[in-house]
């Protein structure tokens, strides 16, 4: 799927999430073109579970060392044979609410030297931090991010 022919596409990352992984694949469902889904080692039906809601899976070895920076590079890589203008990355036990990909692209479109990033070290402020780009990006006031 693309935001206004803008092709965006999404790589998630989880292991063993469950109900909170189907919920996530589901938020991104109809707003992306692709959607990839990175399991690290999951004995829940995560994976089949993802297959099932049409996401392409990639199961990481895990005799190598783990990190979330290896399963995100191991989705983006699947990406890699035809690349979107955006991608949405996304922790499996997290949900991307309705029009955020369309505000996202069209404010990043505007903007091309400005990006998001959020991890896991800020979330228990991630609602606040997610408000607040949303408002900016309603309002258009790109300048605030430079205050961050």
């Amino acid at each position: 799927m693309t935001q206004d022919g803008v092709p965006i596409d999404a790589v998630v990352i989880g292991r063993n999430e469950g109900a909170r992984l189907l919920a996530c694949l589901q938020s991104l469902a109809g707003q992306v073109r692709r959607l990839v889904y990175v399991d690290s080692g999951s004995g829940d039906g995560s994976v089949a579970a993802a297959r099932a809601l049409g996401a392409e899976v990639v199961v990481l070895d895990m005799t190598l060392p783990f990190t979330a920076a290896r399963a995100r590079n191991a989705g983006l890589a699947v990406l890699a044979d035809d690349p979107p203008a955006f991608v949405q990355m996304v922790d499996g036990d997290c949900a991307v609410q309705a029009g955020w990909l369309a505000v996202a692209a069209q404010f990043l479109a505007a903007h091309p030297q400005a990006a998001f990033q959020l991890t896991d070290s800020i979330r228990l402020w991630k609602k606040k931090v997610w408000e607040h780009a949303a408002e900016i990006i309603a309002n258009q006031k790109p300048d605030e991010f430079d205050d961050w």
